[in-house]
């Protein structure tokens, strides 16, 4: 046998040998599935929650993604990039039941009316327009995207706006920001369309609390999670809170009487959760409107007791803050009725520093005529700050004489002395009844009070010193809800919306999923002045480079040839 023969059958041996280890391979990742992620902060591997949550599936997800369209900016269009890559990373755990589709809303020939009604009928669903300008033909032109899907499955959706954004954050940061969310805001939205029971919220009534247009927003977006209702608690008999796993009290302003308190008690005793969003004092712009000022009063809500039991005391009392939000006001320009803003302390905005999940990366938040929070009680109780005031403050003692000619003239920064102030608190531990040994015998025996619980080793509430944070504007004009959050003066939108929705999250027991929307990654920028200095150099090796690697293999067999030629 010539050498040449002998060379030629071990490369057919080498290539008979090559395709039966790719044959062995196909066949055995047909039942093991892996893939190698050699990123360093692992950014294409998902989380264990995700790939349970989509192993779960027992019907097809279909996935509609409406970021699709001509001369998109090149954020979002990285961004439109990086939710096809994530949703292709989710098929390949479930080819069959995850499908998705990219289509632009505005596509054909539509009307400036049928657009609109695109608009309106997206944002109903829960996906919101962005206004944009796009530069055509060398002139600016305004583009309206949707930066959203929403998830389809068994005939239930689920709005994903893909879109985060945040105040004062630079663009680009935005976009990272966003497609670092993609996962968890696709997997919370699969995890809540496949929940085989949803849970009960209980907004509590019967003390004056907020109801209606107030809350709108916040219960429309909570309802498409869970069942909302409203629980007006003096008309119920104990034990009907027991069929709720959340109760929200927001913003009461009349007296709870013992009998009720003792249900809000019995709830907490029976692992029922509660969120408090309460003033201790009455005061609102609303006082203003017809007047110069106004003098604070407390309202009798009879809850101090219960509050204080839990671990906390919501003292009588106003907190200022340099770091605050504005109000409009009407200023004469030269005999001309002008719509001004001024600085207002008593709207303190709360910038997020805890590392917790429920505050962690959400924009600030904005209180309006703040009381603060003291930390009382059982050690046991872990007690974790949510929410904080900066260190410029004051705080003022009730009464309080609030008005508007107090901040015309300025600011007087040297008395606002008073450090950080607790706004918003987190309770997590056992908790004991307020009502051991206050019923006798005889009363439990009457049957009103139910069969009492003493009790719990381990539960959870939140105690928000304003009731405010909850509650959104309406259109004055109209009487719609708009955004939790949103300020339609001066059109910025604070964190407000995220905290309640994280803050019910995580009385629900999803630690999880809230856990995996703080997942981080850092975000790696070109040195612009390296990039600058070496351009040159990185253009001719992307012009040489490829023509390079085309020619090796051509190389490769000449020598290999002219190897044999000499043999």
């Amino acid at each position: 046998m010539s050498i040449a023969r002998k060379y030629r059958n071990i490369r057919y041996f080498q290539l008979g040998a090559l395709l039966l280890i790719l044959i062995a391979v196909n066949a055995v990742s047909r039942y093991y599935f892996f893939r190698l992620d050699l990123t360093a902060d692992k950014r294409y591997t998902l989380n264990d929650i995700t790939r349970r949550t989509v192993k779960n599936l027992d019907d097809v997800v279909f996935v509609k993604v409406y970021l699709e369209g001509k001369d998109l900016p090149a954020g979002f269009r990285k961004l439109q990039q990086a939710t096809r890559e994530f949703l292709d990373n989710l098929r390949a755990y479930q080819p069959e039941l995850i499908q998705y589709e990219f289509q632009d809303p505005f596509a054909g020939d539509i009307t400036d009316k049928q657009r609109e009604e695109i608009i309106r009928n997206l944002a109903a669903r829960g996906l919101d327009p962005i206004n944009l300008e796009v530069k055509e033909e060398d002139r600016l032109i305004q583009k309206v995207v949707i930066p959203g899907a929403i998830v389809h499955y068994k005939g239930r959706e689920f709005p994903v706006p893909l879109l985060d954004q945040r105040i004062g954050m630079p663009p680009l940061e935005v976009i990272h920001l966003s497609i670092v969310n993609l996962e968890y805001k696709f997997t919370n939205a699969i995890a809540k369309l496949t929940l085989k029971r949803k849970p009960r919220i209980a907004f509590i009534t019967g003390h004056g609390e907020l109801t209606g247009a107030p809350v709108a927003d916040v219960k429309r977006t909570l309802s498409r999670y869970y069942e909302v209702w409203e629980v007006n608690l003096p008309r119920y008999k104990v034990g009907k809170l027991d069929n709720y796993d959340v109760a929200v009290v927001a913003k009461p302003t009349r007296r709870f009487s013992d009998l009720e308190k003792y249900k809000l008690d019995q709830f907490v005793m029976k692992g029922g959760r509660l969120l408090w969003l309460v003033d201790p004092l009455a005061a609102s712009m609303d006082s203003l409107k017809n007047r110069a000022a106004f003098v604070t009063v407390d309202y009798p809500l009879n809850i101090r007791d219960l509050l204080f039991n839990f671990g906390v005391r919501l003292n009588l009392v106003l907190v200022q803050d340099l770091n605050s939000h504005v109000i409009p006001i009407l200023s004469n320009v030269m005999g001309r009725p002008q719509q001004d803003f001024m600085p207002w302390p008593y709207f303190p905005v709360a910038i997020p520093l805890s590392e917790h999940p429920i505050v962690k990366n959400i924009n600030p938040v904005l209180f309006r005529f703040t009381s603060n929070i003291t930390l009382v009680g059982d050690t046991a109780v872990r007690k974790t700050p949510l929410l904080i005031s900066s260190r410029a403050t004051r705080v003022l003692p009730h009464p309080v004489r609030v008005g508007l000619e107090e901040f015309r003239t300025g600011i007087d920064e040297s008395q606002f002395r008073a450090g950080p102030q607790l706004l918003a608190v987190l309770l997590e531990g056992p908790f004991h009844s307020l009502y051991r040994n206050r019923l006798d015998p005889a009363t439990i025996a009457g049957g009103e009070y139910g069969r009492p619980q003493w009790d719990i080793d381990h539960n959870r509430m939140i105690v928000v010193a304003d009731g405010d944070v909850i509650r959104n504007q309406v259109h004055g004009s109209t009487g719609q809800a708009l955004p939790l959050g949103f300020d339609r003066y001066t059109n910025q939108t604070f964190g407000n919306k995220d905290f309640i929705l994280n803050a019910i999250e995580y009385l629900l027991g999803n630690d999880d999923l809230l856990q995996l929307r703080n997942r981080r990654q850092p975000i790696r920028l070109l040195d612009k002045e390296k990039v600058k200095e070496s351009k040159n150099l990185w253009k001719v090796g992307n012009m040489v480079g490829p023509l390079l690697l085309l020619l090796l293999p051509l190389l490769w067999l000449a020598w290999r040839r002219r190897k044999q030629k000499r043999l």
